[in-house]
């Protein structure tokens, strides 16, 4: 009876988590990929707290630990060399803004991540779901990280930051049936807590506060970004179908000196040929080699080939390449030789590109005006 009365606590608990009414924060499911067994949950500054049956705080302070366990639909928690309770629901909650916490998947076990806020854990079907309630700031903080890396300027770490500030609020409900905003994966946004963090990374985000890019002054745009585009960015409807009018190819002359400016590939002719054929392209063995070249000098939608056409985005999925920037040579062997430039899907803004700019100079205004045609920066309460 006391453990009924625990989880009822601890589910009033987790209802107010879910509707926040601090519109300073966010909820991010952690680990989302990954079914999780078991983590380990430990306060590694301030002091945590939730409610125990006996309707008294019960508070975790720095270096305690909890074992979080996923037992037929329940979660056991533990505490170190004590007894285990279980719920269906756990709530953590961070006693101020300093409170932060570490979160060490166990089985299967994963590297450890450090984050700031609060944390609720619930039983799902066959794995824990973990979601950390966070300020924007901290979040994004983080997500700049993890997207843009540590080692750029500030004015780079600005750009980045308001796309992914517009990112997150043009996707703010992408995962609300599952109780929260976003997840922490590549296809929300890396958010790899603050493991990574420096402070020009927070600065930025601080100067830039509540900063969107919007096209027409009210629509916030599709924040694309990606790695390198190998000297020109492309339109956003030759890999998405979509035809967006603020994200058209750019020749970009900033990235042209970086690694991942350039890559290759050799296939041999059977493969290639083989892979052609499947996708319902016809070469004839008595046609010349030289048909199955190509040269994309300038971004193309389309491989052209006996006649045919496959597109360069297919191309790119299915042999996982580095980018669909690419020329297709056969060699005196006849190996396939595909020569490629870039790294991502090319849209929007080239990171490489915008941290070479900053380097010169340019403000964070000025690479999103390089790289989005006919937007804005504004303030997102003043789209309301």
């Amino acid at each position: 009876m006391r453990k009924k009365i625990f989880a009822l606590l601890l589910l009033s608990v987790s209802l107010s988590f879910q509707h926040p009414a601090n519109s300073q924060s966010i909820r991010i499911g952690l680990f989302d990929e990954s079914a999780i067994q078991t983590f380990v949950f430990t306060t590694e500054s301030g002091r945590y707290q939730f409610q125990s049956d006996s309707i008294h705080k019960v508070q975790l302070k720095k270096g305690n630990q909890l074992y979080i366990s996923l037992i037929d639909s329940i979660l056991s928690v533990r505490v170190a060399n004590s007894g285990s309770l279980f719920v269906s629901r756990l709530f953590l909650a961070g006693e101020d803004s300093l409170a932060s916490f570490s979160l060490r998947p166990a089985y299967p076990a994963m590297d450890m991540r450090i984050y700031k806020g609060s944390c609720l854990f619930t039983a799902g079907i066959g794995r824990i779901q973990a979601i950390n309630e966070v300020n924007i700031n901290d979040y994004l903080s983080s997500v700049v990280a993890a997207e843009g890396g540590t080692s750029a300027s500030i004015e780079f770490y600005k750009a980045q930051a308001v796309l992914c500030r517009t990112y997150l609020l043009a996707n703010f409900s992408k995962h609300s049936t599952e109780g929260f905003n976003l997840c922490d994966a590549i296809h929300c946004q890396a958010y790899h807590g603050i493991n990574n963090e420096n402070n020009a990374i927070r600065d930025a985000v601080d100067a830039t506060e509540n900063e969107v890019a919007v096209y027409k002054d009210t629509i916030l745009i599709n924040a694309a970004y990606h790695s390198n585009c190998g000297g020109e960015t492309q339109n956003s409807e030759n890999e998405w179908l979509q035809s967006l009018p603020y994200l058209k190819s750019v020749k970009d002359s900033f990235c042209l000196n970086s690694p991942n400016r350039k890559w290759e590939l050799k296939i041999s002719k059977t493969k290639w040929l083989a892979y052609l054929a499947y996708n319902g392209i016809a070469f004839n063995p008595k046609d010349s080699p030289l048909i199955l070249d190509f040269a994309q000098k300038t971004r193309k939608a389309y491989y052209i080939v006996a006649g045919d056409s496959i597109a360069f985005r297919k191309i790119r999925n299915d042999w996982g390449l580095k980018s669909s920037f690419f020329s297709v040579k056969v060699d005196s062997k006849g190996t396939i030789i595909l020569h490629g430039k870039g790294y991502g899907h090319g849209i929007g803004m080239c990171q490489t590109g915008a941290i070479n700019m900053a380097q010169k100079g340019y403000t964070y205004r000025d690479i999103l005006n390089f790289y989005f045609k006919d937007i804005t920066i504004k303030r997102a309460d003043e789209l309301r």
